[in-house]
């Protein structure tokens, strides 16, 4: 469940941005008190465990608590394009492993931290222009109904 994080320049064009991913094979390497806000990932596989309590409560432990507040991460997506990538299990576990990892969040203390989900743009009827983008039909009632 636990994986050790390396930091890497999101878009050199916004140096206050950095995204953390999971990497078993490196040492934790984080930029504390560089002031730059962090983006973390959940990885795909663990959306099963965080969708308990127990299971967002340690990944918090183990992937959040060594590094904040001295690195300000102020958000974590949980998961990457679920939705599209079929897997029944991960999709029935997504939205409440968001929630889990949200009450885990604010019950330790980090509040501030946000908690969210990447989609694909194949969730949307249309996208252009992007005030005119409406989710499709089927993605506007699973996605909605479960938060």
């Amino acid at each position: 469940m636990a994986g050790t994080l390396t930091a890497h320049n999101f878009r050199p064009s916004i140096p206050s941005f950095i995204l953390l991913a999971f990497s078993p094979s490196l040492p934790v390497s984080t930029p504390s008190a560089s002031g730059n806000s962090l983006f973390i990932t959940a990885p795909n596989g663990d959306i099963p465990s965080l969708s308990c309590l127990p299971g967002a409560y340690a990944w918090v432990a183990a992937n959040i608590s060594p590094f904040y507040p001295a690195t300000n991460i102020s958000l974590i997506a949980v998961g990457n394009e679920i939705k599209a990538s079929g897997d029944r299990n991960l999709i029935v576990h997504l939205v409440p492993a968001i929630r889990s990892l949200s009450v885990a969040l604010s019950a330790v203390g980090f509040p501030r931290i946000r908690v969210s989900t990447p989609h694909s743009l194949g969730i949307l009827s249309a996208s252009q222009p992007p005030s005119s983008s409406r989710f499709r039909r089927v993605y506007d009632r699973a996605i909605f109904a479960a938060a």
